[in-house]
């Protein structure tokens, strides 16, 4: 029997069992041999979906990877990862999809994503560049943004050109953001600057706040190799955004400008009308060098505890908003490359470290980003343990909270149904009846997910 491919995506990709999880493996597995190349790709996404539970399904996935389609292709590698398959295994059809010029770019992305390690970065670099202009914001621009990292420290320069083109070709604010802190994490070196350098001046200019203030800190990364471009940052003095004049001052003083000296002068002793309003000693704070909110963003992001204990020995505050990307410990948990896992039990030490610096140094448990989301919030979509989870409500993190979704902490992580959950239960936290009724009906065929939504319905 043929499935059209709404209806198979009804079937197996909602969390919803109609007649089993083993019929639905099974009704999947079959598909995979259908004419129709949607309908295929279907049942490969919905058997990635269902990890370990697809190994019924293993052989004929594994017949998938020969599959005309990459998109097909592309996703029965993504179910086989879980099953067993290496990634040497796996590359040579990744690898395939790679090179297919008209597959499309989230399928070329998530084939650059994986290789990363087992091929040339520099084959790599283009595909995700492409996904980025197309997907600049949103969960898809975040997966853009750590697999460029990953790709970055792998140490291979022979990406930061074609990062530099992207850069400057890119349409889109928060991608050409996402590329400029990109560079940061390359040694700055004169013929690499020589290459970036020009470009990230050039996005001094660029009517996009968010853009000129990155392009800051990128140049202030270069120290003195950035100093030919010093006239063009001692032109943001004069920005009508008061942080980016703070931030030119400071990016003039690390590339060793001497014009860094009476700018900072003017920022400390109230002559700049705004920052006056603020208070001279949030000022000197805002200007200090040793507390540069880029590097505490690249600390937390790496989880390097003794730079971040040094920046707030240094006056970093523990519940400043890092150039928009929220408080340090809610940038900890969301944005540090796998800071928690729901496959990692426990949560990683480092991690663990970091939330209990924070937290004593007085970060507010509930301080996250603009958008009103929170630590919890991040531990919980990301899968931290019950020990993380419970330090944070110790700390005063409130269980009921809502983002701008409209989501708790718990709902967010349902998802995954990790045990960190458990703690969120067991502080009080406890769903509406009419909630509860939907999100039994929403997660009917994940057992472990059911199983928390009936104890936090319990009164």
């Amino acid at each position: 029997m043929r499935f059209a491919p709404f209806l198979l995506a009804a079937c197996l990709v909602a969390p919803v069992a109609i007649a089993g999880e083993a019929e639905d493996i099974a009704r999947a597995a079959r598909a995979l041999s259908d004419p129709d190349a949607k309908v295929r790709q279907d049942a490969a996404s919905a058997l990635w979906k269902r990890e370990k539970a697809a190994a019924p399904a293993k052989a004929a996935l594994v017949k998938a990877l020969d599959d005309p389609s990459p998109a097909v292709v592309i996703r029965a590698a993504g179910a086989l990862s879980y099953l067993g398959m290496s990634e040497a295994e796996l590359a040579p059809a990744r690898q395939r999809v790679l090179d297919t010029a008209g597959a499309k770019s989230e399928d070329r992305f998530m084939a650059a994503r994986a290789l990363v390690g087992s091929a040339p970065p520099a084959k790599l670099v283009g595909p995700m560049l492409a996904y980025l202009d197309e997907y600049p914001t949103g969960n898809n621009a975040d997966s853009s943004r750590r697999t460029l990292e990953r790709l970055a420290k792998t140490g291979d320069r022979e990406v930061i050109a074609p990062i530099a083109a992207g850069i400057r070709s890119s349409k889109k604010t928060n991608a050409k953001v996402i590329l400029l802190s990109t560079l940061r994490y390359f040694e700055p070196k004169a013929a690499d600057v020589a290459v970036w350098a020009p470009v990230a001046a050039a996005a001094l200019r660029d009517p996009e706040s968010p853009v000129r203030n990155e392009a800051l800190f990128t140049l202030g990364h270069a120290g003195a190799l950035a100093a030919p471009h010093a006239d063009a940052v001692a032109a943001l003095l004069s920005d009508p955004d008061p942080a980016l004049r703070r931030r030119a001052a400071i990016t003039l003083s690390e590339i060793g400008d001497p014009r860094a000296q009476a700018a900072l002068a003017k920022l400390n002793d109230g002559s700049d009308a705004e920052v006056h309003v603020a208070g001279r000693d949030a000022a000197r704070k805002a200007v200090a060098p040793k507390v540069d909110p880029g590097a505490a963003f690249q600390a937390l992001m790496t989880l390097d505890i003794a730079n971040v204990r040094a920046l707030l020995d240094a006056g970093l505050s523990p519940n400043e908003n890092l150039a928009g990307n929220g408080a340090p410990l809610y940038v900890a948990l969301q944005w540090a490359p796998l800071s928690c896992s729901p496959a990692v039990r426990p949560t990683k030490a480092e991690t663990k470290a970091m939330v209990k610096l924070l937290l004593e140094r007085g970060a507010d448990a509930n301080a996250g980003d603009a958008s009103g989301n929170t630590p919890l919030m991040a531990a919980a979509i990301h899968g931290c343990d019950r020990e993380v989870m419970r330090a944070l409500i110790a700390a005063g993190a409130k269980v009921g909270a809502v983002g701008k979704t409209g989501l708790t902490a718990f709902e967010q992580g349902l998802a995954s149904g990790h045990d960190g959950l458990e703690e969120i239960v067991a502080a009080g936290y406890r769903l509406a009846p009419e909630k509860a009724k939907a999100l039994e009906q929403a997660y009917a065929g994940k057992p472990v997910s059911l199983a928390l939504v009936r104890k936090a319905a319990r009164k």
